[in-house]
């Protein structure tokens, strides 16, 4: 058996013992989670996709090892949401809401890369076996729930700077609805 699986043995196994499930999607899985489910540390690969919706969602922490890796999503749109989570190998978490903060840094929309967030002074920096950046990311849901969780950007070493690892902060729907409105009154004043 390789760590890996090892390791997503234990993530579920701990997660057995407190009544919560564990998210474990591989090879192009799909899941939404609109319920009051409490799951506890998340696994996805291989362009898997998770939509958050409600529940409770415990990352966990460095050592229960919660990833979105291999070209993965996971948009968050809401719940409670914790622990910490890695991001690496073309992965993206996208979250939709409000008043979001790196660190002390205020974030606007779009899409947040590794030089971005660095450049800004957003991460920490915590080289060891791998090159690691580490962050906390804080903020107000769609559905209004305060969200703050821990994040590392985790670059394995054999795969050089050919990878991504990106946030992205969607526009929260009444933003795009005023822009919409925006957008029409400018149309109705040409004509």
């Amino acid at each position: 058996m390789n760590l890996k699986v090892i390791l997503l043995m234990l993530l579920a196994g701990f997660a057995a013992q407190l009544n919560a499930a564990a998210i474990i999607l591989e090879g192009n899985e799909t899941l939404t989670v609109d319920s009051g489910d409490n799951y506890l540390g998340v696994h996805m690969s291989d362009n898997s996709t998770a939509t958050i919706l409600s529940g409770t969602i415990d990352f966990g922490n460095f050592y229960t090892n919660s990833t979105v890796e291999d070209d993965s999503i996971i948009t968050i749109l809401g719940g409670n949401i914790t622990g910490q989570i890695i991001i690496n190998e073309n992965a993206l978490i996208q979250l939709s809401g409000s008043n979001f903060t790196i660190g002390n840094t205020s974030i606007s929309t779009g899409t947040l890369d590794l030089e971005y967030l660095t450049d800004i002074g957003a991460l920490s920096y915590n080289h060891s076996e791998l090159d690691q950046w580490d962050g906390t990311i804080s903020g107000i849901l769609d559905d209004g729930s305060y969200i703050s969780f821990d994040f590392s950007i985790v670059r394995p070493v054999y795969r050089g700077d050919s990878w991504t690892a990106n946030i992205e902060i969607l526009p929260e729907p009444l933003s795009l609805c005023l822009l919409g409105l925006g957008g029409l009154v400018t149309i109705k004043r040409r004509k």
